[in-house]
């Protein structure tokens, strides 16, 4: 059984949401709705289930105010833990923290919200350690049955002039369905799920309570 993005029309795109013990990897430029995808996929969960949020320290608890559902936001809110972090080293417990608290309850989703940018920002070269680190992360989510949806950085490359995914085919690699948001105008964005066969697409449109 697969889980819910919150998301119905990403949800039909994936037949039938996220794949546990995998990774969805959604990628795109800043402003495209990476964060707002998480922030629903984390809403939806959390109805019924501990989700984790591994968030930048620019982790906007009043958007997620406004993404969950009003009859249940002190059950989602109660249900969502949230690490900020703003280094390695502090992703790094965090992951480590994850283990421990699915030892101990029922985790319906992991989002690690633009891990690769702490990693590029800091050193280039730590790319791979943070590549480890998601990679010990989806060990366990591999034996705990969970889905973790990995939020990440673009750059361009200049030669082809077309936006890479930070960590590039390491992180293409690992992930079982890739997806590429983009900007069309104010509130218009273009899905993308990419594979090896066929890219297929849908239109979604930026509202207060997240994509539609």
């Amino acid at each position: 059984m697969k889980i819910s993005t919150g998301i119905s029309k990403v949800d039909s795109l994936l037949s039938g949401g996220m794949e546990r013990g995998s990774i969805t990897h959604i990628y795109g430029e800043s402003g495209s709705g990476k964060t707002t995808f998480c922030l629903q996929s984390a809403a939806e969960i959390a109805i019924n289930k501990k989700t984790i949020y591994i968030a930048s320290p620019q982790f906007s608890a009043q958007r997620f105010k406004q993404i969950i559902d009003t009859e249940n936001s002190k059950k989602i809110a109660s249900n969502v833990i949230v690490f900020q972090v703003n280094s390695l080293e502090k992703h790094e417990a965090a992951i480590k923290n994850i283990k421990n608290i699915s030892n101990n309850q029922e985790v319906g989703l992991i989002i690690l919200d633009s891990p690769a940018y702490i990693g590029y920002t800091e050193k280039e070269k730590n790319n791979l350690s943070m590549i480890n680190q998601i990679l010990y992360l989806l060990s366990t989510a591999k034996k705990q049955k969970f889905p973790i949806l990995l939020s990440n950085q673009v750059y361009t490359n200049i030669n082809k002039n077309e936006l890479i995914p930070i960590g590039g085919k390491l992180i293409k690699d690992i992930s079982k369905d890739i997806i590429k948001l983009e900007k069309k105008n104010d509130d218009k964005r273009k899905l993308k799920l990419k594979s090896k066969e066929i890219t297929k697409e849908i239109d979604l449109k930026v509202t207060k309570s997240g994509l539609k």
